[in-house]
């Protein structure tokens, strides 16, 4: 595991992903996961979302105390193939 990975680096995040892409694109999401290592997730059926917390050397360092910020994966297209190209810190 490369020391980008540490837990105690605290570059944590959450994020949401369609349980649809999951199932139409696994490949999708193994090229993020080379990127993101969840530590928690949840799969709602009501949504059909699937929440993840976990950490990524993309993502910012997280005080003690702050709010888990909130990423979105980014997706792109290459040749008529979905793939995954980074994360970026969902701003309200």
């Amino acid at each position: 595991m490369s020391d980008s990975f540490r837990i105690k680096d605290r570059r944590i995040g959450n994020v949401t992903v369609s349980a649809h892409i999951i199932n139409d694109t696994p490949d999708v999401i193994h090229d993020m996961f080379l990127e993101f290592i969840p530590i928690m997730a949840e799969h709602s059926f009501i949504d059909g979302l699937v929440h993840y917390t976990g950490i990524s050397p993309q993502f910012d360092i997280v005080s003690d105390g702050q709010i888990t910020p909130e990423y979105t994966a980014i997706m792109t297209t290459d040749g008529g193939a979905t793939v995954f190209s980074h994360f970026e810190r969902f701003t309200p």
